[in-house]
């Protein structure tokens, strides 16, 4: 037997059975207690919502880094080309200096 959208809560089955030529026998009854399946439960819902909101918050901690990620390697390359800069002007000083005294 199946029996399927049967409502939530406590049931009461009773059973009949009949051998082959004789007559039907007194009604056997079973309770049965239907629950919700556990996808809808509070408890697996709650958990779904963390794990979403976990998911999300790992995601935008992750394009946050990146981001920094990002900002650092440009300004590295700004510090490098000031420091080249700087090394330039140095050298351009120091020859000058040499120059004029010589």
């Amino acid at each position: 037997m199946t029996f399927t959208d049967l409502p939530l809560g406590e049931r009461r089955i009773e059973l009949r059975a009949q051998l082959a030529g004789s007559e039907w026998g007194l009604p056997i009854g079973i309770n049965v207690y239907i629950t919700a399946p556990w996808y809808a439960t509070g408890l697996a819902r709650a958990g779904m919502a963390l794990g979403l909101l976990s998911l999300g918050l790992l995601l935008a901690w992750a394009i946050a880094q990146r981001r920094v990620r990002a900002q650092q390697r440009v300004l590295e390359r700004e510090t490098a080309v000031a420091a080249e800069r700087q090394r330039i002007a140095a050298d351009m000083h120091d020859d000058l200096v040499r120059r004029s005294a010589a």
